[in-house]
């Protein structure tokens, strides 16, 4: 899991300690916050913020901050993070192989 592992590298607090000191939780709760509750609000306010008709940055500033937060959640999704064997195979068959079969 990646929470043991940050927790034995003591380089910084995770966002699972953080949570579980700040709402005085469990490991379990503490989890399902983060996963269910800020992970579902940071995507509202992404999605709420595109599809505002007068907003102040340009388009093509928020679809690249949009893109980069996407693709962060899926490297970090499933401690693909931590187990970089899985995102080399997926990258390998998203752009070496794809381009080998033309």
């Amino acid at each position: 899991m990646v929470h043991l592992q940050e927790a034995t590298t003591c380089d910084v607090a995770s966002t699972i300690d953080s949570c579980m000191k700040e709402h005085n939780t469990s490991l379990a709760l503490a989890r399902e916050r983060i996963k269910a509750q800020l992970l579902e609000e940071s995507w509202k306010d992404i999605n709420e913020e595109w599809l505002k008709p007068d907003r102040d940055q340009p388009k093509e500033l928020l679809e690249r901050i949009f893109n980069l937060a996407r693709t962060m959640e899926f490297i970090y999704k499933g401690d693909v993070y931590n187990n970089n064997h899985a995102i080399k195979e997926t990258i390998n068959s998203l752009f070496v192989e794809s381009f080998t079969n033309i």
